[in-house]
C-alpha cells in the first residue's frame, strides 16, 4: 500500500524556502478563478510536518510514498541558480522515509512549474499566463500506458 503527494499538499505558510512564484499560486490568487477564492497556501503543511507524516505512514503500514519535486522550490526562477534550501527539504524527507522503511518514488514534474517560465512562454497578461499550460505533459512523462503500448 502506498500514498502520493504533490506540491500543493506539502505547502504551509513559510514553506517556500526562497521558492519562486508558481503558476498554480498565480491562478489560485486570481479572483474568481477558484471556488470561494480558496488557495493552497496552507494545505496540510507537509513541508513543516513531514516527520509526523512519515511516522503516521509507518504506523499505518505504508510501504511506498510518491512525492513530487517542486521545480520552483529547487530552481526558483525556472533556470539558473539552485536553491539549497529546496534540495535540503527533499533530502530530509527521503532520509526520513528510508529510515521508516518506506520506499520513496519521485515525480520530477507535477505541473508546478515556475511562473517566470510561464510568463516567458505565454507572452500575455499575468491572468492569462497563470492559467496557461505551456509545457505538454508528453515532454515530461512517459509510461507504457501513456504511449499506448501497455
Amino acid at each position: 500500500m502506498g500514498r502520493g503527494g504533490g506540491f500543493v499538499s506539502d505547502r504551509g505558510r513559510g514553506a517556500r524556502g526562497r521558492q519562486g512564484p508558481v503558476v498554480w499560486d498565480m491562478l489560485a490568487h486570481t479572483p474568481d478563478k477558484i471556488w470561494n477564492n480558496q488557495n493552497g497556501d496552507v494545505a496540510c503543511d507537509h513541508y513543516h510536518r513531514y516527520r509526523e507524516d512519515v511516522a503516521i505512514m509507518k504506523q499505518i503500514g505504508l510501504k511506498a510514498y510518491r512525492l513530487s519535486v517542486s521545480w520552483p522550490r529547487v530552481i526558483p526562477a525556472g533556470t539558473g541558480a539552485v536553491n539549497p534550501q529546496g534540495l535540503a527539504f527533499y533530502d530530509r524527507l527521503v532520509d526520513e522515509l528510508l529510515a521508516a522503511g518506506i520506499q520513496p518514488y519521485v515525480t520530477l514534474f507535477h505541473w508546478d512549474y515556475p511562473y517566470d517560465c510561464s510568463a516567458v512562454a505565454a507572452g500575455s497578461t499575468p491572468t492569462a499566463r497563470a492559467g496557461s499550460r505551456t509545457t505538454p505533459a508528453s515532454w515530461w512523462t512517459s509510461s507504457p500506458t501513456a504511449s499506448g503500448t501497455g
